[in-house]
């Protein structure tokens, strides 16, 4: 499926957006990788495992992409993860990705293009930890275990002290999740 969008406001190229789905990994992560810690969750879902639960909705103006909306089926509500321009992102949204209620991962400037579509309540902000290689130092065995289903109830136990959020056993057991 594919739809033209004539961008509104701060496109001042007069171009059409050309919106649509795409399965192009290598597409995909050219675009991801334009701010990889963002987009840290969206590059892991172009994993062989997790990519036949995805969608990927795409705007192009020309041969460039210019904005990107994933979503995560299987969950309740769908897990979204959108960037790139407001024009794109809110084409995308109104044509070709549009869950009825949805969780959204989106830099704060974004939302008022998530609002073309849909009603925000804000949440809690999420916060990552990040390391790059030249600054990581192994610490040898600092008991580090490979956490299984079972722990599902303790570790989301450990998300609400903060923001609330709720793992199912299932992601556990199917996802990289260590504790110490």
């Amino acid at each position: 499926m594919a739809s033209v969008a004539i961008a509104r406001g701060d496109d001042r190229s007069g171009n059409a957006l050309v919106i649509g789905e795409t399965t192009d990994r290598a597409l995909l992560r050219g675009f991801l990788d334009r701010d990889r810690l963002f987009a840290a969750y969206a590059l892991c879902d172009l994993e062989e495992r997790e990519f036949r639960r995805t969608r990927w909705g795409i705007a192009r103006e020309g041969a460039a992409v210019v904005a990107l909306v994933l979503e995560y089926e299987g969950y309740s509500p769908q897990p979204l993860f959108v960037m790139g321009r407001d024009d794109g992102i809110a084409a995308i949204l109104r044509d070709v990705i549009r869950p009825r209620i949805a969780y959204v991962a989106a830099l704060p400037e974004q939302l008022p293009a998530i609002q073309t579509r849909y009603r925000v309540d804000v949440g809690g902000q999420m916060v990552r930890m990040w390391l790059d290689a030249e600054r990581f130092r192994p610490v040898g065995d600092a008991g580090v275990v490979r956490l299984v289903p079972a722990d599902a109830p303790e570790l989301n136990r450990l998300y609400h002290l903060g923001f609330g959020s709720w793992l199912p056993a299932q992601a556990i057991g199917d996802g990289v999740y260590y504790g110490i």
